[in-house]
């Protein structure tokens, strides 16, 4: 991956196995960043996807005991 790589809302939401609606408010809550491309179009900056996945691991002995 390249620093600062931008990826598309939908493959965002591939990735975290969620809706392309739920990437948006992730955004409008700072969970992850983007980058605004013209009035409407926005991409996701693809480390902040993959610092929210580290970020956010399970424990297993938190669910599975």
């Amino acid at each position: 991956m390249k620093p600062g790589e931008l990826i598309y809302v939908a493959r965002a939401a591939e990735i975290l196995c969620c809706e392309v609606d739920h990437i948006y408010k992730m955004v409008k809550d700072a969970r992850i960043e983007a980058v605004k491309l013209g009035p409407r179009g926005i991409r996701v900056i693809k480390s902040s996807v993959e610092k929210y996945i580290e970020n956010n691991k399970v424990n297993p002995e938190d669910y599975f005991t």
